[in-house]
């Protein structure tokens, strides 16, 4: 009786994970898009790795790195995203100074709308 027991906890706490699992994918899947980088604080030369979320997956969709207080009109140094969904963009080390990426989804050239934005710094 107790090992029946055991495998019924063990069971359902499987099945309590799973659904948790899902749930958080589903928050983010279907989520507010938003954008991160790794680090708040680089050295000169270090790689940025720009993390993507909720990207609708269109072909205008870009992300790029500016200058803060940039307009919102200025590209940067940019690269497309290639699929829906969440993803990595790599990106060299700008000068030493605040930065801001910037996502772009659903691009226009007639409108430039920022989809999120993070900032960081290069020191």
């Amino acid at each position: 009786m107790i090992t029946t027991t055991t495998k019924i906890g063990s069971i359902t706490s499987m099945i309590i994970l799973i659904i948790l699992a899902f749930c958080c994918q589903t928050a983010i899947a279907g989520g507010k898009p938003f954008i991160e980088t790794n680090k708040k604080i680089y050295n000169y030369g270090e790689k940025i790795r720009v993390h993507y979320y909720n990207s609708p997956g269109y072909s205008g969709d870009w992300i790029c790195i500016v200058p803060a207080g940039s307009p919102d009109t200025i590209a940067g140094h940019y690269q497309h995203i290639h699929k829906r969904g969440r993803g990595v963009l790599i990106f060299n080390s700008p000068r030493p100074g605040r930065y801001e990426a910037r996502a772009y989804y659903s691009y226009s050239p007639a409108r430039y709308t920022v989809s999120a934005r993070y900032d960081f710094t290069v020191k």
